[in-house]
């Protein structure tokens, strides 16, 4: 675990994205992987933001699977 808090989050989502924290809802933090709602348009760009391009290494942000 990175320690991290769902302010710190927020931090990183404003100064990668530029997503404002009003934005970003629903933020559950556990110790290898967290989850935060935010709209569709908001995602693609969080999702381009934070993921490297380079293929081989394994993404930062990923979209939730639809639960079954």
């Amino acid at each position: 675990k990175d320690d991290l808090t769902p302010h710190a989050l927020l931090d990183l989502l404003k100064k990668k994205a530029k997503v404002p924290g009003e934005k970003v809802t629903g933020i559950h933090i556990n110790d290898s992987y967290s989850f935060f709602n935010v709209t569709p348009n908001e995602a693609d760009v969080i999702l381009d933001k934070l993921n490297s391009k380079d293929k081989k290494k394994r993404p930062l942000v990923e979209r939730a699977k639809p639960a079954k």
